[in-house]
């Protein structure tokens, strides 16, 4: 083999070596994206569940329901308020009923 047809198999080595690391790493990263994806399922499923439970109605039937509820000291619920567009609103309403139960 003369120079150049060794330097053309060492660089046809090196990027055949470069696309198959390539390659390697991009398998943990679809497995890594599909825990993702399974754990954000899971998480949209517990907070559905849990909205339900408490009364929240979803938007359009896909989005979760805003809703601010407000306990008192021994955890009996003073207060809820619902609104899916009125965010300030939320504070405002809580904070006062908190300065009214001291």
């Amino acid at each position: 083999m003369n120079a150049i047809q060794t330097t053309f198999h060492s660089i046809t080595f090196k990027v055949l070596g470069i696309g198959f690391l390539t390659l390697l790493m991009l398998i943990p990263l679809a497995q890594v994206q599909g825990l993702i994806g399974e754990r954000n399922g899971l998480r949209e499923n517990a907070v559905s569940q849990i909205a339900s439970s408490w009364g929240v109605r979803s938007v359009l039937g896909i989005l979760p329901g805003r809703v601010t509820f407000v306990f008192d000291k021994q955890g009996v619920v003073r207060h809820r308020f619902e609104s899916n567009v009125r965010f300030g609103k939320h504070v405002d309403e809580a904070l006062q009923i908190v300065k009214t139960l001291g």
